[in-house]
């Protein structure tokens, strides 16, 4: 099931649902520059999935408000450095091809 929502004059699709949350977004090749811009207006916590290939991102800043995350992918965007990945326990699934990461910091799991 899909769904498109806007929110902050972002456009986003929602791809799957459950009954009452969004489960992954996919927001590539929208022009997002903050990844805290993803997923506004919908419950965080309980996405599982977010795909933002192709676009601005240089930071992952807000990456914190989806603890839930298995799946997430950002490749082409403009990443220099990783980190606070520690905070995503579920995190099977990490796509970063085509960034210039230099610095992977801050991210031992316990």
């Amino acid at each position: 099931w899909e769904r498109d929502f806007k929110h902050g004059g972002l456009y986003a699709t929602c791809i799957t649902m459950s009954e009452r949350a969004c489960k992954a977004i996919e927001v590539s090749g929208k022009g997002v520059t903050r990844f805290i811009q993803i997923g506004g207006g919908i419950v965080r916590q309980d996405v599982t999935s977010v795909k933002a290939d192709s676009n601005q991102l240089n930071t992952l800043d807000g990456i914190h408000l989806f603890p839930s995350l298995i799946e997430l992918s950002v490749a082409d965007n403009r990443l220099v450095r990783m980190d606070a990945l520690s905070c995503l326990r579920s995190l099977v699934l990490l796509n970063l091809k085509h960034n210039s990461i230099s610095e992977i910091k801050g991210n031992e799991r316990d």
